[in-house]
This record gives C-alpha cells, structure tokens and sequence, in this order.
C-alpha cells in the first residue's frame, strides 16, 4: 500500500473545519478532473459517496464508505476540546485502501487537519510497483484538497462571525 499523511493547521473552529472537509460534494471541486456524488446519506457512519474520475475516454469510480465517524468537540475556552476522526474505506475495483481524517482541536479558534491516506491499486501485485508515484499523486492532490478545505473553512467562519475577526 502506498500511504500519506498530510497535516495543515487551520486558524478557525474545529466544529467549523470538521463540517467543511465531510461536505464530500466540495472534495469534487479540488481534486482534478474528479466529480463527488452522495449515494447514501446516514450522517455519519454508513455515509455512501462516489468520487468519480474522468480523464478523456477513462472513467475511475472510487466508491467509499464511512465506516468511523466522531465529529471534534469544540471547546468554548483556551482548552482544546475532543479531537474528531473519519474513517473511510475505499470500496472499489481499481482503488482500494482507506482514509482518515483526524481534526484536532488547538483552542477555540484553532485546530489541526491530519489526513492520512492508503491506497492499494488492483490488482495488488501494481501497488508494489506503483507506489511511489501514488505517493507523489496522493500528496499532490491531497495537499492541495487540504489547502481548499483550510481556504472555505476560514472563509466560513469569517463569514458566520460577521466581524472579520
């Protein structure tokens, strides 16, 4: 398996980053050529999504499922409260594996994303061979899904407090 793990902190509410980077339509419009499509909505565990990649004639479809979810617990005072973890794995016939997403709370107005991501290409004997650019993909791609998700994040909770501070 090829495995990344890419960490951002994020100068805005946990509760906030949580409820930005599990919105998996917006993960559509920062991964590349990629199209984010609900199929089941449980609201946590269960949850059923389908990132579907489309590079001219080839189709990928990365169907996934949340199989852990506990959203952060915010704190109201300097304390950090309760981080929060997802867990989704990868359920397709081309890309297995899974992904986490760890939100940690840094105070009230600060937290910390850490995605960790391992994939496996089948058939599994291509993931050995593959691995280093899945890597180099995988940190691309996510890096830059990180950065967006930090942007909207702030951008939201900016907006929700009306006083730009």
């Amino acid at each position: 398996m090829a495995t990344v793990v890419l960490r951002r902190d994020v100068p805005a509410p946990a509760g906030r980053v949580w409820q930005v980077a599990t919105d998996w339509p917006r993960h559509g419009a920062s991964v590349p050529f990629t199209h984010v499509v609900v199929t089941h909505d449980a609201g946590g565990t269960g949850t059923r999504f389908t990132g579907r990649t489309r590079l001219g004639p080839w189709t990928v479809d990365d169907p996934m499922e949340v199989v852990l979810w506990r959203p952060p617990a915010d704190a109201d005072t300097d304390q950090p409260g309760l981080p929060g973890r997802c867990v989704v794995e990868k359920r397709g016939r081309v890309v297995l594996g899974w992904a986490a997403l760890d939100v940690l709370p840094l105070g009230p107005r600060r937290c910390r994303m850490v995605w960790t991501e391992d994939v496996e290409i089948a058939p599994a004997a291509w993931t050995g061979w593959a691995a280093p650019a899945v890597r180099l993909a995988s940190r691309a791609v996510f890096g830059a899904l990180l950065r967006r998700l930090a942007q909207d994040a702030v951008q939201e909770h900016v907006s929700s407090r009306g006083d730009g501070s």
